[in-house]
């Protein structure tokens, strides 16, 4: 019997525009950034574009198999699109992001319980059950002393849930439909190096998912159980 699937929370476009358009938060945050965060996407005036986006949560989300009693943490959260699923489907949520404006005003609107970390180093050892990077690690100039720093913050037993473009022909052509052509190409890495990269340090690969179909493999959406063991974590 296949898994039930889990149904993600979404938030409507009209409040991500009320969120992006207030003059205190869009006047702090570059068009390049917001571009780093999706935020073009999500507000796209094609649904079929915005659709692809929460389609992409869904499937992190129930690939994670997030658990009430469960402390998670979402590394890059953007805009807050993920946080009303995890704010209710664990115990507690942390959230980080190098520009967390959007994510604290959609927190508040929403009244979401999260729990806003300026980086990493402010979350205990060994405390986490799963870590979120949701197209956020091929901007690193360094993932190899994050998934380090990831694999010192999980619990033994704990996941990393990572996704990133393939940066094939066909994602690139997509972000050209989209209008991401009017940015640079700000990829440091690819999602294929990404995972050799973690398998390197103290994570296995439990299971990777092309998306939305191995036809179309726009991203790579990976599950990683952390290695305790492996580089002296345990004490």
């Amino acid at each position: 019997m296949k898994p039930k699937v889990k149904e993600i929370k979404r938030i409507d476009r009209a409040t991500i525009l009320e969120v992006v358009n207030s003059e205190n938060l869009s006047g702090r945050v570059s068009k390049m950034d917001q571009a780093e965060m999706a935020i073009p996407s999500y507000l796209h005036q094609n649904p079929l574009i915005r659709e692809i986006l929460w389609r992409r949560y869904k499937k992190v989300y129930n690939l994670s198999n997030v658990q009430p009693n469960m402390s998670v943490c979402e590394f890059g959260c953007g805009i807050g699109a993920f946080l009303p699923t995890l704010s209710t489907a664990a115990q507690n949520v942390y959230a980080i992001d190098l520009f967390p404006q959007f994510a604290h005003a959609v927190a508040k609107k929403l009244d979401l319980e999260v729990i806003f970390a300026e980086d990493m180093s402010k979350i205990p050892d060994s405390s986490l059950d799963i870590i979120f990077a949701v197209e956020v690690m091929e901007h690193l100039e360094n993932p190899e002393e994050f998934t380090q720093l990831f694999a010192r913050k999980l619990k033994p037993g704990g996941h990393l849930i990572m996704s990133g473009p393939t940066e094939t022909w066909l994602y690139k052509f997509g972000r050209f439909l989209i209008g991401y052509n009017k940015y640079h190409d700000y990829h440091e890495f690819n999602v294929f190096q990404l995972r050799h990269i973690i398998t390197e340090n103290n994570f296995n690969l439990l299971k990777s998912i092309h998306f939305p179909s191995p036809i179309l493999p726009l991203f790579l959406i990976c599950d990683f159980l952390v290695n305790k063991n492996n580089g002296g974590w345990e004490q």
